[in-house]
């Protein structure tokens, strides 16, 4: 399920940012990357046994090249950031959550600080966009033909049950790509 990934994803920001802290008296420095869906074999692969409300909410932003990531990556970690994120929603995502997290620049702090009302109002169009249009997209496919689709993916789907004219199912989780905490002895502080 999509709740499995976007739980793990906010469990490994909130690792990264304990893992900081307890590598900082040892000069070793963590950065946490976030790319958005990288064009890879892997992610193919994905996509052909993705449940369909995965793939609605997956077309809803842009696949970025690998190179593009690992250049992205390569620079978090050789200037040292807390948080690298890789186009517009990942720098959105990095922003709103920075919480208790260490920020790269003061330039980064005072973004964070001064515009995080205005990207929780973006958050909230998202958020809006996703419920209303991608959703509302995926409930309008019968129970039946989700769970066929998760169990042909080998997701161990289940069909639901009719409410209210929406079908309803449960389908297992399949692999995603997750934020990736990046240590590293090169990421010394200055």
């Amino acid at each position: 399920m999509l709740s499995l990934l976007q739980s793990s994803k906010f469990a490994l920001q909130g690792f990264a940012q304990a893992l900081q802290q307890e590598l900082y008296s040892r000069n070793i420095l963590v950065s946490q990357c976030f790319p958005p869906d990288t064009d890879t074999p892997l992610l193919a692969s994905e996509n052909l046994q993705k449940p369909h409300i995965t793939k609605l909410l997956s077309e809803s932003s842009a696949t970025v090249p690998a190179a593009t990531v690992a250049v992205s990556a390569a620079d978090g970690l050789q200037h040292w950031r807390p948080t690298v994120p890789v186009g517009f929603d990942g720098w959105m995502l990095a922003t709103l959550t920075a919480g208790m997290g260490p920020a790269g620049t003061l330039v980064d702090a005072l973004v964070q600080v001064l515009t995080l009302g205005l990207w929780r109002l973006v958050a909230l169009f998202y958020v809006q966009y996703w419920y209303r249009g991608v959703i509302a997209r995926h409930d309008t496919v019968p129970a039946k033909a989700i769970a066929t689709a998760g169990a042909r993916s080998g997701a161990g789907a289940a069909a639901g049950e009719e409410r209210g004219g929406r079908a309803k199912a449960a389908v297992g989780a399949g692999s995603g790509s997750l934020s990736q905490p990046l240590v590293g002895e090169d990421a010394k502080r200055k």
